[in-house]
Formats: C-alpha cells, structure tokens, sequence
C-alpha cells in the first residue's frame, strides 16, 4: 500500500481492480471502475486487423495482386509464341474522415461535499493538479477519457453509418433503460457524422450487410428464423457444427485455399456473435463433457480466453457486439470468416493506439475567468475497409427482441 500525502491511498492489487481510498470527513472510499468495455483492436492479437498510415496525404490506396495461373505448355518450335496468362492488380481508393475530440473538465463538477477535501484551499482550489490527491483523481478522469475514445473508435471502425442505428433513430425503438436519452444523441450524432469535407466513414458491419443486401453470394448467407429463442437469442437449432461448415463452403474460390491450409499458422478466422459462440462451445461440452484441448487456443503455453478451434480455424467471440444489439433492441447472430488482415483501419496519428488518446492535448486555462478549466483536444483521421471482399463470408440474422 503507497502512502502520500494527505492521508490518500491506493491499492493496485485490490480484487477486481485499483481501489482508492481518501482522508475525508465523513471517510468515503471509492472503487475505480474504468475498464476497456470494447476491444482494442490495435492491439490485433489473432491478426483480424491491418493498419494503413495516410500520413498528411488523408487517403490510401489498397493494392491487390493477382499472380498469373496454368502458366505452362509444352515445348514449341523456335517460330511459336503462344503467351498465357498474366497478372492483374485492383485498386481501391480507402478515404479517411476527420475526427474531433472536444472536452472540457472544470473543479465546479468535483467541488461539493463529496469531493471538496480533495481541494485545494483559497484561490488554488480551481487548480486541478494543485496537490497530489487531486491530481490521481485526475489522472482517474483522464484515463476514463482514453477509455471512451478507445469505445468511440470501436463503434466507428464497426457500427459508422449503419442502417439498423437510423431505423432504431427514426422508429425509436433503441432501449432506454440501456442508454439515456442524451447518451443516444450522442451516439447518433458520431455514428453519423460528416466531416467539414463532407467525408464520411462506413463500419466493418456496415459494408458487410451492404455486401449481403447487394446479393453478393458469399456475404448472402442467413441463419434458418426458427434456430433462436425470441426472447433470450440462444441458439436452440440442432447443429451450431453445420452452421460453420456451411460458412466454409459458401467461401469464393480465392478464399478457399486460405481456410484449407494445414501448414504453418491459421490463415482465417472465424468472428462470430455470443450467441454462435455459446452454441458451439455447449455443443463441445456436451459431446466431450467438457472442452478438449485441441478445441482450445494457447498462445506461449498460455490459454487465450473467449477463443476456440474449428477445423484448426479460430474461433473468437466479439462479445463486443452484444453492446451495440442491447442499444437497439435487437438480436444480431452472425459468424464472419476472413483471411487474417483483411479488416484495414487508415488513419494518419501513429501510433493509431486507441488507449493513447490518439494524440490528444490537454491544455489548463491560465485566464481568471475560466477558474482552471481544463480543455481537452484531438483531431486524427480515421477510415474503415475491407481488403479483399473475396476473402470473407457472412452468414448472419438480425431478429428484433421479443
């Protein structure tokens, strides 16, 4: 236990988490609370993610090559020229979007019979980092602040401009007792937002169901109505095993060697809703009453939790899904196979970190007026694209709760 000054404490290994306590009258303790709800997919532990830098440029472009196939023939004389094959590249213009970050913190927010011993005395109260007790709480604030934009750039990079948030928007059907009123503005408002060049940015979901409303044969696959519970989404249908290998043959010809080799690491992964997840570990339990290790993935002897194996595939459950399907009162069931780096993320602030605070800038005002008011500030770009589209299937259903 570090002791400092002012009778303030912290206990880093306190169960569930950092525990804070304060000298104050009457003696209050507060438990830090400030988790990565959503994932950090910089950290890209299976590979899901490749990263492009535009650097001051605001736009990449993606760069497919094509090897040339069935390249021989037999020998000729000296007077035939018979070419075959060739190759041929695609190229995909990746637009990024400029994003901002305003903030502001002021003592107002934190002065009350709460917090107020923490304050410093006479004009040094509106100071926020004037002593040390008040400047750890800070550093808490400030480490919610790198939370919500590691979360916002989440939602973005998946969920930007997606149809199911303007239907739950126009109908207002999104659940309230899940998300405030304000909240949901503010949701909106990033989740639809146009930047002062009219850029706009789609979600990795976004262009996956707009492949699959296209027809696109591969993204087009559905799960059968009846194989969920209306009122829980559990999967109740007979074979959550049937359901993979059915990804695995709707896979397009140039996805087909990837998912089928056996040498060296997995070159695809299977990304798939809890509701998949839950069904296809159950099914393990129930068939080897419990989970074999060669079902499981370990990294360095280490196992990898909310991962499993299918046909030497990972498994990985994006439970961060759940989060977006409870906003808008809805079921969504889906299992996504894809070549690994096939998910790009452009942006132009490296490191892209999203814990980092892409960058951002605190700045404490020295004017009277402003009684130490703190502003925080971020400006990056960010853009979302799928590499290949031949190097993915989609197989989902989205079901509104009962």
């Amino acid at each position: 236990m570090a002791e400092l000054t002012g009778g303030f404490s912290f206990n880093s290994q306190a169960v569930g988490g950092p525990e804070m306590s304060f000298a104050l009258e009457p003696v209050r303790q507060f438990y830090k609370d400030l988790s990565i709800l959503k994932e950090d997919m910089t950290v890209n532990q299976h590979n899901v993610y490749s990263f492009l830098d535009v650097g001051r440029y605001g736009r990449a472009y993606v760069t497919g090559l094509t090897a040339p196939r069935h390249v021989l023939q037999g020998g000729t004389n000296c007077k035939t020229w018979n070419p075959k094959g060739s190759a041929y590249t695609t190229v995909d213009k990746v637009e990024t979007m400029k994003l901002e970050l305003n903030m502001e913190q002021c003592y107002d927010s934190i002065a009350g019979d709460c917090f107020q011993a923490l304050l410093s005395t006479g004009t040094d109260m509106t100071d926020l980092f004037s002593n040390p007790e008040i400047s750890t709480l800070m550093q808490m604030l400030v480490d919610g602040v790198f939370t919500g934009i590691n979360n916002s750039i989440y939602d973005l990079a998946w969920y930007s401009r997606h149809p199911q948030i303007a239907s739950a928007n126009s109908n207002d059907t999104w659940d309230t007792s899940v998300i405030t009123l304000e909240e949901w503005a503010d949701f909106y408002d990033q989740q639809f937002a146009s930047d002062d060049n009219g850029k706009q940015l789609k979600g990795f979901a976004t262009l996956i169901d707009e492949e699959k409303a296209a027809g696109i044969s591969h993204f087009n696959n559905s799960f059968v109505d009846g194989d969920f519970s209306d009122s829980t989404g559990a999967y109740t249908g007979s074979d959550i095993q049937a359901e993979f290998e059915a990804v695995k043959r709707a896979a397009h010809p140039n996805l087909r060697p990837i998912i089928n080799r056996r040498r060296g690491g997995p070159g695809a992964v299977y990304l798939v809703s809890q509701s998949v997840f839950d069904a296809y570990k159950d099914s393990l339990i129930d068939t080897y009453n419990g989970i074999p290790e060669g079902y499981m993935m370990r990294v360095e002897g280490e196992l990898v939790p909310g991962v499993l194996m299918y046909d030497g595939i990972p498994v990985v459950v994006m439970d961060e899904w759940r989060m977006f399907d409870d906003m808008l009162n809805i079921y969504t069931h889906r299992i996504v196979l894809t070549a690994i780096g096939n998910l790009g993320i452009a942006h132009d602030v490296t490191p892209i970190a999203q814990r980092s605070g892409a960058g951002m800038i605190f700045q404490q005002s020295p004017v009277l007026k402003d009684k130490g008011r703190i502003d925080m500030y971020a400006n990056f770009r960010l853009g979302a694209f799928i590499a290949d589209t031949t190097l993915m299937v989609n197989k989902s259903l989205v079901e509104t709760k009962a």
